[in-house]
C-alpha cells in the first residue's frame, strides 16, 4: 500500500487534565507518534477534517454542508436545496449551564423519534418547516429561505455547555427563540414523560447544525475508503470512490487494496469516550486499536509493505514513512502529552 491515512478523533484523550498513569501501555502507537512529524492541522472540527481530506472544501466562515451530504444517502429522493440537521439531544442542567448529550447515551428508538418529531413539528409549523426522521438520530429540515447563521457541529458540543456553541449570525436570535420554544414543548410531551418513567433520558431539545447545500462534487482522491461514518460514505458515493465498512483489523483491508493505493480509514472508537470523559471506555478503545491497527501498521512500515502512514486526531497531524521507523533515538512519550505540544 502506498499511503494509509487513519482519522481517529479523540485519540489523544479528553481536554480535562488526567494523569499519564491512566493511559495503558501502547508501545506501537507511542513508537509511531515519536517517529512521526507532528504538526497542528488547519482542520477545526471532525466533519471539516473529513471534508477537507475528501476534497469537499468549504468556506471557513460557513458550515460544512453536512445535512445536505448525509441526507443524500439517507433519503436520495430529492437532494436539491439547503438542508439543516436538527438532531435529537438531551440537555442536562449543570452548575456550568446545560450539558449536551447525544444518541450515544439516549437509547432512542425510531418509534420514540417519530413521536418526539411530531412534538417538534408543532413548533416548526409556525416557521414553515418540517423535520424529517429517516433515522432515529439523524433529523433534517429543508430550508427554503436564506438564513444568515453559522452553527457548531454536534460532535464539537457533546459533553459541553451549549452556551458557547449556539448559532451565530444575523438570524441567530431567531434560532435562540426557536430552541426555547422547542424545549418548552418537549418538556411537557407525553413521550418524554413515558421515557423518564422507564428510566430513559428525555429528548428535551434538538441541535441545529450542518446548514448548506451540495456544491461542486470533487474528483475522487482515494483509491478506497473504509468508514462506518455516514458523512464519509455519502461523499465516497458522490465521488464514485469505492467504500467499505471498517474491518476489525488492518489486515481486513488487504483484499480490497493494491500496492499503489491511497487508502482512508475512519476509526471513531475514541470519540464518544473522549466527549464524555470516560477514561475506562477510552482505554478500552485504545487497546483495541493498538492490537488491531497500530501494531500491524508499524509492522507494515518496517517490512516495506506500507510507504507512508498518516494519523489525524482532532487538530493533531502525525506523518511518517517507512524510513522514519529507523529513527530509534526518538524517545516515546505518553500520548496525552501531545495535546499540549506546540
Amino acid at each position: 500500500m502506498h499511503n494509509l491515512t487513519l482519522v481517529i478523533p479523540g485519540l489523544l484523550g479528553p481536554d480535562a487534565h488526567f494523569s499519564d498513569d491512566y493511559i495503558p501501555a501502547l508501545p506501537a502507537l507511542e513508537t509511531l507518534l515519536s517517529r512521526a512529524r507532528h504538526t497542528k492541522s488547519n482542520f477545526s472540527s471532525y466533519h471539516r477534517t473529513l471534508s477537507g481530506l475528501m476534497g469537499f472544501d468549504s468556506e471557513p466562515e460557513k458550515d460544512v454542508p453536512v445535512a445536505a451530504i448525509t441526507r443524500a444517502i439517507d433519503n436520495d429522493s430529492d437532494t436539491h436545496g439547503r438542508w439543516l440537521r436538527a438532531d435529537p439531544v438531551h440537555l442536562s442542567p449543570d452548575r456550568d449551564g446545560l450539558i449536551l448529550m447525544d444518541s450515544f447515551v439516549l437509547s432512542l428508538s425510531q418509534h420514540d423519534a417519530l413521536a418526539i418529531a411530531d412534538e417538534v413539528n408543532k413548533v416548526l409549523v409556525e416557521y414553515g418547516w418540517t423535520v424529517e426522521v429517516p433515522f432515529e438520530d439523524r433529523w433534517y429540515i429543508r430550508i427554503n429561505d436564506e438564513l444568515d447563521i453559522t452553527t457548531t457541529e454536534l460532535a464539537s458540543v457533546v459533553g459541553c455547555d451549549i452556551a458557547g456553541y449556539l448559532p451565530q449570525g444575523k438570524d441567530s436570535a431567531r434560532f435562540h427563540s426557536l430552541l426555547n420554544e422547542l424545549q418548552m414543548q418537549l418538556h411537557a410531551a407525553d413521550i418524554n414523560q413515558l421515557r423518564e418513567k422507564n428510566g430513559e433520558l428525555p429528548i428535551n431539545s434538538v441541535w441545529f447544525w450542518g446548514l448548506g447545500k451540495i456544491g461542486v462534487v470533487p474528483d475522487p482522491i482515494w483509491s478506497a475508503i473504509f468508514s462506518d461514518d455516514i458523512f464519509t460514505q455519502s461523499v465516497a458515493q458522490m465521488t464514485s470512490t469505492n467504500y467499505y465498512s471498517v474491518p476489525q483489523h488492518l489486515l481486513g483491508i488487504q483484499e480490497k487494496c493494491g500496492e499503489k493505493d491511497d487508502v482512508l480509514v475512519v476509526l471513531p472508537q475514541c470519540l464518544s469516550p473522549t466527549q464524555y470523559q470516560n477514561l475506562q471506555l477510552w482505554n478500552k478503545a485504545l487497546l483495541l486499536l493498538e492490537g488491531s491497527w497500530f501494531e500491524p501498521a508499524m509492522n507494515w512500515l518496517q517490512q516495506g509493505k506500507l510507504n507512508n502512514l498518516r494519523i489525524i486526531s482532532d487538530a493533531h497531524d502525525f506523518q511518517l514513512n517507512r524510513f522514519a521507523m529507523k529513527k530509534f533515538w526518538r524517545k516515546s512519550i505518553a500520548i496525552g502529552q501531545y495535546r499540549n505540544k506546540p
